[in-house]
């Protein structure tokens, strides 16, 4: 534990917040849905199911009202995890499913990934010159 400035009572550490990598997560979206179904039986979606790495969820799909909205409804998902809106929950291989909100699981972080330039120079794209 850590000591304030007098060094007579320790502080408690905050705990450090799981960080999830939008690239190892399996992504489900409210869009990819909608084309996965024909448009009648996508409109009488109420639930899903999803499974992966062992994580069954049945996911809830609320309509809401929406004038500006195509159609006048809009479809989000409910996070098994927080119960909030989302258009798009993912699965962690170990812990789960969860939409990317910062109150469910502090956020999907992405990372960012060096690509190769081409077969005939095989550098970096991106990369300094200096190592």
């Amino acid at each position: 534990m850590a000591m304030d400035g007098a060094g007579s009572t320790p502080r408690p550490r905050r705990p450090r917040r799981q960080v999830w990598y939008r690239s190892g997560l399996v992504r489900v979206s409210i869009a990819g849905l909608r084309g996965r179904f024909t448009p009648q039986r996508y409109r009488r979606l109420s639930t899903v199911q999803l499974e992966h790495a062992g994580h069954l969820v049945e996911l809830r799909i609320i309509q809401q009202p929406c004038p500006g909205a195509y159609g006048g409804i809009r479809r989000w998902l409910l996070c098994p995890r927080c119960g909030g809106r989302a258009q798009t929950v993912g699965c962690h291989p170990e812990l789960g499913w969860a939409c990317p909100a910062l109150r469910c699981v502090g956020g999907w972080k992405g990372r960012t990934r060096r690509k190769l330039a081409g077969p005939e120079d095989g550098e970096l794209v991106g990369d300094s010159a200096i190592r």
